[in-house]
C-alpha cells in the first residue's frame, strides 16, 4: 500500500508538471505536432487493441478535468502498476536485464518455478512482443526534449543476424540435397524433364522459405521504378543468386550450374564467358563443358545400344548438308559446305519386338516367297485391287464430314455454340485404326554419330548401314552376320533411301547369306516426304494463271513471298505451302456453302445455320460433295454435254455445247484439296487406318501427275502389304513405324522421318558452328542433340522475347480468308455458267482420272510386275557365311549339291523323292549359283493370310493368331480382269455407289461387273 502510494503521488506530481495533456496512442499518432510517426507494428497494436472504435479522436484534445478519458486513465492505472514494480525491483536490487535474463531461463533454478512458466508463455503468446523489440532496436520519440535516446541496434542486430545465419544455411543444406545432378540424369528422360528451372523454383521454395521470401521483399523495386522493370518479378535472379550460394557450400551441389553449361555448350558460348560465369558459381568450368559433351554422347550411346540389343527399333537417316570454315576467303564465300548422314534409332513396344526379332516368326515365310519368285507364281497388284468400295466409302464418309466440320469453324457460326454439331446425324466419323495417345504412349529417340557417308549414292547407302550398326555395337563380321540372322530390321526414310535400299537388295540378291543380301532389311518410306510431294503435285497441276481461277489467282491474292510458280520438279518451301493450302481450301469450303444454301454473304449464312436442323445440314453437306467435289459431280457435269457437229465438206468439226470447263477445274482443285487435308489430319491425329486407306488414292494421283517415283514407291508399298509381308508385319510397320508422339497429345502425331528432320535441325543450331566444325566434331555432339535441344528450349523460355524471336508462329488466317472467300464469291466459281470461256492456261487436268486410266488401263502394273519379277527372280536361298570357318571346298561341294538336287545342299538326296528335282539352266557368266528348294507340302497346301497368299502349311492357326491377332480376315486374290468390258463396269458401279439414295442402279451396276468379269 505505501508503494502504490507513492506510485499515484509520483504519476500526480508528474501530471502536474506537464503543459499539455497526454494523448491516447491514436490520438498521437494524427497530431500534427508530432515530430515523427509511429512505427506500423504501434498502429497494428493499437488496432487490435481497441477494434470497436470507430472515431477518430480529435486531432488536437483538449484536456477537461471535469470529463476525464478513459484510455488517460488507463494508461494512467498501467503506468502507476509499472511505476510500483520498477520502485520495488530499486529496492531489491534488481535491474530489468537481470531480471528478464533470470526469468526467461536465464537462471536454472527459476527454470521449473510455475509462475516463471507462465510468464515466459504469455510473453511467447504475447502480441506486444514485436513492439517491444522494435522499441528496443528504435527508441520511439517521447514528449520529452533533450536528445533522443538510442536504441538497441548493436546487439539485436547481431542477434538477428547469427539467428538468420542459422536459419539460411539450415535451408540451403536442406536445398543442396536435391541439387545434385550426374550425367546419367542428363541421358535419363525423366531425369531430363525435372531439369528445368521450374523444378529448381519448387525446390527452392520448398528447402528455402524464409530465404526466397527474404530475397524477394528486399529486390522489390521502389513505384518509380516500377513502370520501368520488363520483369513481374526477380524469381529467376533470385534463384540463380540461392543455387550459387549451395554451389559455394558444396560443388557437389551443380543441379543448376550443370543446367547453365549445357546450355552455354549448346549456345557455342565463348570460352571466356564459362571462365566469368563460374566465379560467379552460376556455371561450371570450360573443360568440364568439354568433358560434359563427350560422357553425354557416351552414355547416349551406351543407351542406344542396350535399346537396339533388347528390342526392335526402327532406323531413320537422312542426308545432312554440314558447314566448315574455309582457310582463305574468297569474295564473300566465308564457309564450304559437305554431305553426311545422320541417323536415328527409335525403339518399338514389346508387340513389335516379339515379332520382328523372332525369326521363327517369318523365316519360313520369306523362304516361301522366295521360291515363288523363282517358280513364277508370285502374285503381283491387279487393277482390280484399287477397287474397293467398302474403303471408298470410308474415305467419302469423312471427306463429307470435314465439308460439315468447315462450316461451324466459320468464326460468325462458332460463336453461336450450337448444340446441334452435336446431333448424330452430324457427328464425326470413328477413326478407321486409331493410334493410342497419353504418357504411357510418348515415343523415344537416340541420335546415333554424323557420318561422313554421301547416303545419296548406292555405296554411300551400304556404308551407312554398316557404320550404324557399328555404332550399336555391331562391329565384326560374325556380330553382323548373327545380327541379321536374328532379327527383321525396319529402315525408314525418303524416296531417295527407299531406292537405293531396294536398289541394292536386286544387285546381291545371289549372295549367300541374308547380311549381303539384305533380306533382313525393310525398307519403309517416310510419310514427310510422300505428303510433300503431294502437296507440291497439287500445286503445280493445279497452278493455272494469275487471271484464272485456280491457285495461281489466289497465291496472287494472299500476297507471300514464297507462293511462286511451280516447276516440275520444284516448289514453293514445303512449311509456305503447308500453311497456304489448308486457308485456300477454308475460303473454298465457304463459298461452297454460300452457293448451296442461296444466301448472300456469311453473315446470311449464320443466321441460316442458327435455324437449320440436322436433316438440312446433312442434305446441304451432300449436295456439295456430290455436285461440287467429288468424282459424281464430274459425271453430272459430263452428263449434262451435248456434242454438236458440223461438216463443212469432208471435214467433221466436233464441239461442245453446255460444258463450263472453269467449273470443272474448280472442281478438280476442290477434289484434290480435300484428300490433301484428309491426309493431314489422318497424320495429325493418329488415324493410321486411314491413312492406308489413302494408299491406292496416292498412287493413283501420282501416276496421273506423271511423279513415277513415288508412284511406284507406292505401289511396291500396297505389293508387300498384300501379298509379301509375313502375317502380323503390315500391321507393325502400321501401327508403329508410320508416325511417332513424343508428347502424348491427340493431335501430337508426326511422321517418322520429319523426326529426322527435326533432328538435323537441332543440329545445325546447337551443333558445332562453322569455323569449328569438323566431322569428328559432328559425331561427338549428335548423340547429345536431344539433351541439349531439351535444356535450350526449356532455358530460352524464361526469356520470352527471345524465346518467341525463335519460334514460327502462324498469323491468324482468318483476314486471308475472309479475302480470298470474297474472291470467290464475286468469280462464281462453283455456279453452272456455260457461257463463260476459259484459256487453256485457266484450266487444269482430271489428275486422279488420269491416274486410273494408268492403274486400269495402261501397261503400268504389268511392267511393274515383270520389273520385279525380273529383279527378284534370280534369287539365293543358301545360307552359307564367311564367318562360319568352313573349308572353301566344302562350301563349293554344298553349292553343287544344291544345285544338282534342288535343295539347300546340306544333306544328301534323299530318297523317298520328297523334294522335287529341277534342272535349271545355268546362266552364261554367272557364278551365283541359284537354288530352289521347294517341298511338296508348300506347292498345294496352305492358308489364306493377311498379304493374299498361301503360305506354308506347317504354321497353324494358333501360331497365326499369336503372331498377329488383328489380322484375322483375309481377303484372297481376286479375280484376273477380262481385257474388254471391265472398265466400263467400274465406272458404272462407281457412279452407282456415289448415288447413295438408289439402290438399284448399285445392283444393276454390280451384276453387270460380275457377268463381264465371269
Amino acid at each position: 500500500e505505501i508503494h502504490k502510494s507513492r506510485a499515484l503521488n509520483s504519476v500526480s506530481a508528474h501530471r502536474g508538471t506537464i503543459r499539455a495533456p497526454i494523448l491516447s496512442p491514436s490520438a498521437r499518432s494524427q497530431s500534427p505536432n508530432r515530430m515523427s510517426t509511429p512505427r506500423k507494428c504501434g498502429r497494428a497494436l493499437i488496432a487490435k487493441s481497441s477494434p470497436s472504435k470507430t472515431t477518430q479522436a480529435p486531432s488536437t484534445p483538449v484536456a477537461n478535468p471535469s470529463e476525464p478519458n478513459p484510455e488517460d486513465a488507463c494508461l494512467d492505472e498501467s503506468c502507476a502498476k509499472c511505476l510500483q514494480v520498477t520502485n520495488l525491483m530499486h529496492e531489491l536490487g534488481l535491474t530489468l536485464d537481470k531480471f528478464l535474463h533470470n526469468v526467461i531461463y536465464g537462471n536454472h533454478r527459476a527454470r521449473d518455478v510455475s509462475a516463471f512458466e507462465k510468464a515466459r508463455r504469455d510473453l511467447r503468446n504475447s502480441p506486444l512482443l514485436l513492439d517491444i523489440l522494435d522499441n528496443l532496436h528504435t527508441v520511439p520519440r517521447t514528449e520529452s526534449k533533450g536528445k533522443k535516446t538510442s536504441g538497441a541496434v548493436l546487439p539485436l542486430e547481431s542477434w538477428a543476424n547469427a539467428t538468420m545465419d542459422r536459419i539460411y544455411r539450415k535451408e540451403l543444406l536442406e536445398f543442396a540435397e536435391s541439387m545434385h545432378c550426374d550425367i546419367d540424369e542428363l541421358v535419363d528422360d525423366d531425369g531430363l524433364k525435372n531439369m528445368t528451372f521450374d523444378s529448381i523454383y519448387d525446390a527452392a521454395k520448398a528447402s528455402c522459405p524464409r530465404l526466397l521470401e527474404t530475397l524477394s521483399g528486399i529486390t522489390r523495386g521502389t513505384r518509380q521504378e516500377a513502370g520501368r522493370q520488363t520483369e513481374k518479378d526477380s524469381k529467376f535472379s533470385i534463384v540463380l543468386f540461392i543455387s550459387a550460394m549451395s554451389y559455394q557450400i558444396s560443388q557437389r551441389n551443380n543441379r543448376t550450374q550443370m543446367f547453365v553449361t549445357v546450355y552455354l555448350k549448346a549456345k557455342n558460348a565463348p570460352k571466356s564467358l564459362y571462365t566469368f560465369l563460374q566465379h560467379c558459381r552460376l556455371s561450371l568450368s570450360y573443360n568440364w563443358a568439354e568433358s560434359m559433351l563427350k560422357s553425354v554422347s557416351t552414355k547416349a550411346m551406351e543407351c542406344a545400344g542396350k535399346a537396339f540389343a533388347n528390342q526392335a527399333c526402327i532406323l531413320v537417316y537422312d542426308n545432312f548438308r554440314a558447314r566448315f570454315g574455309i582457310k582463305h576467303q574468297r569474295m564473300d564465300h566465308l564457309t564450304a559446305t559437305d554431305n553426311g548422314t545422320t541417323a536415328t534409332i527409335l525403339p518399338l513396344p514389346l508387340e513389335a519386338t516379339l515379332l520382328l526379332n523372332d525369326p521363327s516368326r517369318y523365316a519360313e515365310h520369306c523362304l516361301w516367297i522366295k521360291q515363288r519368285y523363282l517358280n513364277g507364281t508370285m502374285q503381283f497388284v491387279k487393277p482390280l485391287d484399287f477397287h474397293r468400295p467398302a474403303i471408298d466409302a470410308q474415305i467419302n464418309t469423312r471427306l463429307r464430314h470435314n465439308i460439315l466440320a468447315a462450316l461451324f469453324r466459320i468464326p460468325e457460326i462458332s460463336r453461336l455454340e450450337l448444340d446441334i454439331k452435336h446431333h448424330p446425324l452430324l457427328r464425326a466419323p470413328e477413326a478407321v485404326e486409331q493410334l493410342p495417345y497419353g504418357l504411357e504412349s510418348r515415343s523415344t529417340q537416340y541420335m546415333l554419330g554424323t557420318m561422313d557417308e554421301d547416303e545419296s549414292t548406292l555405296s554411300g547407302n551400304d556404308n551407312v548401314l554398316s557404320d550404324s550398326f557399328r555404332q550399336l555395337g555391331y562391329a565384326t563380321p560374325e556380330a553382323k552376320v548373327l545380327l541379321a540372322r536374328s532379327r527383321n530390321q525396319l529402315v525408314v526414310g525418303d524416296q531417295l533411301t527407299w531406292l537405293h535400299g531396294k536398289t541394292l537388295r536386286e544387285i546381291r540378291q545371289g549372295e549367300f547369306n541374308t547380311l549381303e543380301r539384305h533380306d533382313w532389311l525393310i525398307f519403309v518410306p517416310g510419310w514427310f516426304h510422300t505428303i510433300m510431294n503431294f502437296g507440291r503435285a497439287i500445286y503445280y497441276e493445279n497452278f493455272g494463271t494469275s487471271t484464272g481461277s485456280l491457285l495461281a489467282r489466289d497465291a496472287a491474292t494472299l500476297g507471300w513471298a514464297g507462293l511462286k510458280q511451280p516447276t516440275q520438279n520444284k516448289g514453293p518451301d514445303f512449311h509456305i505451302l503447308d500453311e497456304a493450302l489448308p486457308i485456300i481450301l477454308e475460303a473454298r469450303y465457304r463459298t461452297l456453302w454460300i452457293w448451296a444454301t442461296g444466301v448472300g454473304n456469311i453473315e446470311e449464312l449464320a443466321k441460316w445455320a442458327e435455324h437449320a436442323t440436322a436433316e438440312q445440314l446433312e442434305s446441304v453437306t451432300k449436295k456439295i460433295w456430290s455436285e461440287r467435289a467429288s468424282g459424281r459431280a464430274l459425271q453430272l457435269l459430263d452428263g449434262q454435254k451435248t456434242q454438236k457437229i458440223t461438216t463443212n465438206g469432208r471435214k467433221k468439226t466436233v464441239e461442245m455445247e453446255n460444258e463450263d470447263k472453269i467449273l470443272e477445274s474448280n472442281i478438280h482443285l476442290q477434289r484434290d484439296l480435300m484428300l490433301y487435308e484428309e491426309l493431314r489430319r489422318a497424320i495429325r491425329s493418329g488415324d493410321v487406318g486411314q491413312m492406308d486407306n489413302l494408299l491406292p488414292k496416292l498412287v493413283m494421283y501420282f501416276a496421273g501427275s506423271k511423279r513415277w517415283n513415288y508412284a511406284r514407291m507406292l505401289t511396291s508399298v500396297l505389293r508387300w502389304q498384300w501379298h509379301e509381308a509375313p502375317p502380323g508385319f503390315a500391321n507393325i510397320i502400321r501401327r508403329h513405324v508410320w508416325l511417332v508422339n513424343f508428347n502424348g497429345a491427340p493431335n501430337g502425331f508426326y511422321e517418322v522421318d520429319r523426326r529426322q528432320e527435326l533432328n538435323n535441325l537441332m543440329l545445325r543450331a546447337n551443333g558445332p558452328n562453322a569455323q569449328s566444325s569438323t566431322w569428328q566434331r559432328h559425331r561427338e555432339m549428335s548423340p547429345a542433340m536431344p539433351v541439349f535441344s531439351t535444356v535450350v528450349d526449356q532455358f530460352d523460355r524464361h526469356f520470352s522475347g527471345f524465346y518467341r524471336s525463335r519460334q514460327h508462329h502462324i498469323r491468324s488466317a482468318e483476314d486471308d480468308i475472309m479475302n480470298l472467300g470474297g474472291k470467290h464469291q464475286a468469280a462464281k466459281l462453283f455456279e453452272f455458267n456455260p457461257k463463260r470461256s476459259a484459256k487453256k492456261g485457266d484450266t487444269n487436268k482430271n489428275i486422279m482420272g488420269e491416274g486410273e486410266e494408268a492403274i486400269f488401263r495402261s501397261k503400268y502394273l504389268k511392267e511393274f510386275a515383270e520389273l520385279r519379277q525380273t529383279n527378284y527372280g534370280p534369287s539365293n536361298l543358301l545360307e552359307i557365311s564367311e564367318v562360319d570357318n568352313r573349308p572353301i571346298s566344302e562350301v563349293v561341294e554344298q553349292v553343287e549339291r544344291a544345285y544338282r538336287l534342288g535343295t539347300d545342299g546340306a544333306v544328301p538326296e534323299p530318297e523317298d523323292g520328297t523334294n522335287l528335282e529341277w534342272d535349271l539352266p545355268m546362266e552364261e557368266g554367272n557364278n551365283n549359283y541359284h537354288v530352289t528348294s521347294v517341298s511338296t507340302d508348300l506347292i498345294g497346301g496352305g492358308t489364306h493370310t493377311d498379304n493374299h497368299e498361301l503360305r506354308p502349311s506347317s504354321a497353324t492357326g494358333e501360331e497365326l493368331e499369336k503372331a498377329d491377332p488383328v489380322d484375322t480376315n483375309y481377303i484372297a486374290d481376286p479375280p484376273t480382269p477380262p481385257l474388254d468390258g471391265t472398265q466400263d463396269g467400274l465406272d458404272e458401279l462407281q457412279g452407282a455407289i456415289d448415288n447413295e439414295d438408289d439402290t438399284e442402279l448399285i445392283a444393276d451396276a454390280l451384276q453387270s461387273l460380275q457377268i463381264g468379269i465371269l
